[in-house]
């Protein structure tokens, strides 16, 4: 508080000092008032509009505050950045994260290639960041591959960022989905409880746990995950549909339509849900509210093939057979 203080001070007396602003801002960053950081942030890039540094803290800041419409901006300048700052590994990193959030996976993959390279061929052993940008980069490009269904480069990639000393849970995460992906499921539950091990809360390996047991029909084991995962988030609709899911596959039916019920009014919107839903209420004989879900997901996702298929098996159940012939030609 002391500093950031006199950092005011020093504003009030020099107003027209970028490196002020540019000071409290990074104090504001490291409290995490990310708010009144922009506030300064944008002051500064008023006196110093083509400042790497600035432009950098403003790409990560519109993430931190979950500005994703500005990406293109973002891109566009850190490209710059980049061309006019080749050597600089941290304006290539914050440009993959975005290529990442934009699902620009091939450009991501270049963009490491390039931090890879770069660090890789330095020999500066004082540069403490070096490790962590390095550790970031085969992350970031390993989630890449993974986007891409290169399961065996994507899995090669989270190694290196593991074994660089990686604390991402994400990566860890990556890494699971690549063991199942590659049918090695034993090597994958380790990654996803050496996860939960130091975070009981995360969600997504929760998820993807709950997931691969309720596939190998382990139906009260899945449960007990998702019932975990709704304990941290009770609404989260995709937990609440899983647990739909397991639960009708465990023989729990009523519970299950009460709890894909819930799903459809949390989030009306989401195709799948409805789908569940219509399964259920199939399962108690409700024909005409289970082709009505249908419909309804139809309506979210007209050219959906899983939306079309469930469609005509739902009419042939209701003897409604040639429409449901003329659904699936």
């Amino acid at each position: 508080d002391q500093e950031r203080a006199e950092m005011r001070q020093c504003i009030d007396e020099l107003p027209y000092e970028p490196e002020f602003h540019y000071a409290l801002c990074q104090n504001l960053v490291s409290n995490e008032d990310f708010e009144s950081a922009e506030q300064s942030l944008v002051e500064a890039l008023r006196l110093d509009p083509n400042s790497p540094d600035l432009r950098i803290i403003r790409a990560w800041l519109d993430r931190m505050l979950g500005k994703l419409d500005n990406h293109e901006t973002n891109v566009a300048q850190l490209t710059h950045v980049a061309e006019v700052f080749p050597q600089d590994a941290s304006v290539r990193l914050e440009l993959a994260v975005w290529y990442q959030f934009t699902s620009r996976w091939r450009e991501l993959i270049r963009c490491c290639d390039d931090i890879i390279g770069l660090l890789g061929e330095s020999d500066d052993e004082t540069d403490e960041r070096r490790p962590v940008f390095l550790q970031d980069a085969y992350g970031l490009r390993g989630n890449a591959w993974l986007a891409l269904n290169e399961f065996q480069r994507a899995l090669d990639d989270c190694n290196h960022a593991i074994q660089l000393g990686t604390q991402v849970s994400t990566v860890w995460i990556d890494r699971a989905r690549c063991y199942l992906a590659l049918q090695e499921p034993e090597s994958a539950l380790a990654d996803l409880d050496t996860v939960l091990e130091s975070n009981p809360e995360e969600i997504q390996a929760l998820g993807l746990k709950g997931d691969y047991l309720l596939s190998q029909g382990e139906y009260e084991e899945a449960l007990e995950v998702f019932q975990a995962a709704l304990q941290i988030l009770p609404d989260n609709s995709f937990m609440l549909d899983r647990t739909a899911i397991a639960m009708a596959s465990a023989g729990r039916i009523d519970e299950a339509l009460q709890a894909s019920q819930k799903c459809v009014e949390l989030d009306p919107e989401i195709a799948p849900l409805r789908l569940t839903h219509s399964r259920l209420l199939a399962t108690f004989n409700r024909h005409d509210e289970a082709l009505a879900e249908i419909n309804r997901a139809r309506q979210l996702s007209p050219d959906d093939p899983a939306i079309l298929y469930q469609r005509a098996m739902q009419l042939t159940s209701m003897l409604q057979r040639d429409e449901a012939i003329e659904q699936l030609n």
